[in-house]
This record gives structure tokens, sequence and C-alpha cells, in this order.
């Protein structure tokens, strides 16, 4: 079982507990707090996932940025970036920039 699989199975008991009616209201504080502490161990396993498929590509066949061509903006972003699907693959695909760095207006 890998560590999504736990925290989900250990959220579905949790909430089953919940679901019980006359549960001791320390209990179910306790319960409340657990689930909380589920919510944030999914969040970190999530990012913990997302690094290491884009640290190691050869391991995870996460597609990967492998170069970058044209002239780069004010904010040092180029024209083009060259993306590897895989690693180990001997060809790439071009993304060309289409206009330049936005943020949003808040």
């Amino acid at each position: 079982m890998n560590t999504h699989d736990f925290i989900n199975n250990a959220e579905y008991l949790i909430r089953e507990c919940l679901n019980q009616k006359d549960l001791d209201p320390l209990m179910k504080a306790w319960l409340q707090d657990a689930c909380l502490d589920l919510a944030k161990a999914r969040e970190k396993d999530i990012r913990k996932t997302e690094i290491l498929q884009a640290v190691f590509p050869e391991k995870t066949g996460h597609f990967f940025i492998c170069g970058e061509a044209g002239e780069k903006d004010s904010m040092g972003l180029p024209d083009k970036v060259f993306i590897c699907p895989t690693y180990g693959l001997d060809g790439f695909a071009v993304y060309k920039k289409d206009r330049d760095y936005d943020a949003p207006s808040w």
C-alpha cells in the first residue's frame, strides 16, 4: 500500500466513525483534527510526488525542459523552449511564447 492509499483508507475510516451517533465530543474533536492532519499529509505527498517527477525524469517518465532558443525578455524568459517528452529520447517538441509575461491584477 502506498502513502496515498493509506491516507485515503484512514480518512474513510475516520469519517465512518464521525458518522456514528452518540459519539463522545472529545473523540469527535480528536477525529476531526486527525482528518485535518490527513489532508495536510495528502498535500505534502502530492507535492513530493510532483517534485520527484521533475527531478528524476529518467525514473518517472515525466517530461522536462531540455533547452531554450531565441532572445530573452525583461523577465529572462526565452522565445522558445524545448520539451523532451521523456528521458532517453532523441527528439523534443518546441514551444513558442505567444505573449510577454503577464500577471493577474487582483
